[in-house]
């Protein structure tokens, strides 16, 4: 399945995807995760203000999920999280987040001064598009994204996704 995104600030497309897509991330985790964006931020990716997803973790009860609530979650399972992303302030408080937020080591990221793709590629699913991982790229912004859990596009980004980190796939 292939889905096309165009989105703006009327929109709640994207907001909606990613909150399926992080709760079927925390429901079967990938094996390795890979995070491409320019900016990144401790955005909110899955609400669960009503507790409709405290099954997923009883600390998250009626609140906001944040993207390192998430990530520092999947780390803890054993997903091996890939991050690239610009060398600023804003994007180091990610990194910074995701670290307090796990007992485990996170040592897979990297600062790419020229970085300009965006996606997020999981063992079943690869998103791609415009957006950066950002409040105004999810909200605000026009934008344009591709989601797709076809096999064959996953399996071929994945593969292009871990040579560039300099690891086989599995």
């Amino acid at each position: 399945m292939t889905r096309y995104i165009y989105s703006n600030a009327a929109s709640r497309e994207i907001p909606d995807l990613l909150q399926s897509v992080f709760t079927a991330e925390l429901i079967r985790p990938s094996r390795r995760l890979f995070l491409a964006s320019p900016w990144v931020s401790d955005i909110t990716v899955i609400r669960n203000r009503s507790n409709e997803f405290m099954i997923l973790e009883p600390q998250w009860a009626r609140r906001d999920i944040t993207f390192t609530d998430v990530i520092a979650n999947l780390i803890e399972r054993g997903t091996e999280f890939y991050l690239e992303t610009r060398k600023l302030e804003y994007n180091e408080n990610f990194v910074k987040a995701i670290k307090q937020k796990t007992s485990k080591p996170f040592e897979t990221f990297r600062y790419n001064a020229v970085l300009h793709r965006k996606g997020l590629l999981g063992d079943n699913f690869f998103l791609s598009g415009s957006m950066n991982f950002t409040f105004n790229g999810i909200t605000t912004l026009d934008e344009f994204i591709q989601y797709t859990s076809d096999p064959s596009a996953v399996s071929e980004n994945r593969i292009v996704w871990s040579r560039g980190w300099g690891r086989g796939e599995e």
